[in-house]
Parts: C-alpha cells; structure tokens; sequence
C-alpha cells in the first residue's frame, strides 16, 4: 500500500504527506485486526510493540526537521530501495 500511496500522495497533495499515507496504514491494519483477530500472535506484539514506539521518537523527529522537498526525495529514494529489493 505503501509503494503506491505515498509517490501517489507526494505527486497530487505534497501538503498531505505523510499523514495520509499513515492514516491509510492505520485504517488498513484496524480492519485486518478486526477481521483476523483470531489469527493474531499477541505473543509476538508483546515484544516487538516497545520496538516499534522506541522506533517512531525518532522517525518524528526526521518527518518533522524535513522540508517538502526533503521529504518528497526521501520518499522516492525509499520507493525506489524496496523496488529494486523486490
């Protein structure tokens, strides 16, 4: 979804990034979480949960010292990174 939302977003409402896409995020793992809530390994959200808060503090920051511009070519660099991973 990401691969698709955020150069899409970027291009049409640069003011929207990255909320949007996030907002998107957000929306897409509520309704998996409520239609697969029997499938979830709360196990494994018990340990990697602190990861991932500990891990946006920073991930702010970054979103928040950008510019638009900066904030555009990061997007298209990470675009690009997971394209060529694929």
């Amino acid at each position: 979804m990401g691969l698709v939302a955020a150069p899409t977003v970027a291009l049409l409402a640069p003011s929207m990034m990255p909320a949007l896409p996030l907002w998107f995020g957000l929306f897409i793992s509520a309704l998996s979480l409520v239609g697969e809530h029997r499938h979830v390994d709360w196990h494994a959200i018990r340990w990697t949960l602190p990861a991932r808060a500990v891990g946006t503090v920073p991930g702010v920051m970054l979103v928040a010292a950008f510019t638009a511009q900066q904030l555009g070519v990061a997007v298209a660099v990470m675009v690009l990174v997971a394209v060529a991973l694929s």
